[in-house]
């Protein structure tokens, strides 16, 4: 886990009172059963206050898909995944992009 924060803390990903909270969140974990990057992710996205999005049980709606050139998803990394008027819920890999 260390590993984890302290790559994403040199890569710029992770700010460093982010990194320091991400520590402390690693050390009251169990040892027994280590924090895993899920629950990282989960802690992440809470503290920039963004929905996390397990995407193995997401099911984009292909319509909305076919509103949004691919060229742009695919070089942006963005997954639309639903859309309620003017509003569209977008999934990335790249949030700090």
């Amino acid at each position: 886990m260390q590993d984890l924060i302290t790559t994403m803390l040199s890569d710029g990903r992770l700010a460093p009172v982010d990194a320091d909270a991400a520590r402390k969140l690693a050390a009251q974990a169990d040892p027994d059963t280590p924090l895993d990057e899920a629950q990282l992710l989960r802690w992440v996205a809470e503290r920039y206050g963004v929905r996390y999005s397990d995407l193995t049980n997401e099911k984009p709606d292909q319509r909305l898909l076919k509103r949004f050139p691919t060229r742009i998803l695919v070089q942006y990394r963005l997954l639309p995944l639903s859309g309620e008027g003017t509003s569209v819920d977008v999934a990335t890999s790249r949030l700090f992009d």
